[in-house]
């Protein structure tokens, strides 16, 4: 199987994102964080993993509010690069993996999709 490109790793495409994440009226600031912070509640003392972790904005606000570890997986090399550089202040407290596998053959991924969660 080919491995495919993330869009987000594809030439300008990654800086233009960047740029409307920066705006302080984009749909992430005034729609998704709050909404998602509204949904996870409190985090204090929890283990958190992240699908889709980008470039790590949540899991940033996680540790920030007490979470013990957060783990962030994405597709794209640039975002996990950008969410490394982002997180660099809460060592070790943040895992990413560059080199994405299809869930079937990443052990890790089964083993923590068959961990239930409570």
């Amino acid at each position: 199987m080919q491995d495919k490109q993330s869009v987000y790793d594809k030439d300008g495409f990654f800086d233009l994102y960047q740029k409307l994440r920066s705006n302080p009226n984009s749909l992430n600031e005034i729609v998704e964080k709050p909404t998602m912070l509204g949904l996870v509640g409190d985090v204090s003392d929890k283990r958190i993993l992240d699908l889709g972790c980008g470039c790590g904005e949540h899991l940033k606000l996680y540790l920030e509010r007490g979470a013990a570890f957060v783990a962030g997986i994405d597709l794209s090399q640039a975002m996990l690069q950008q969410a490394a550089k982002n997180l660099a202040e809460f060592r070790p407290h943040f895992w990413s993996h560059y080199h994405f596998q299809p869930m079937q053959k990443n052990p890790l991924l089964k083993r923590i999709i068959s961990i239930r969660l409570t």
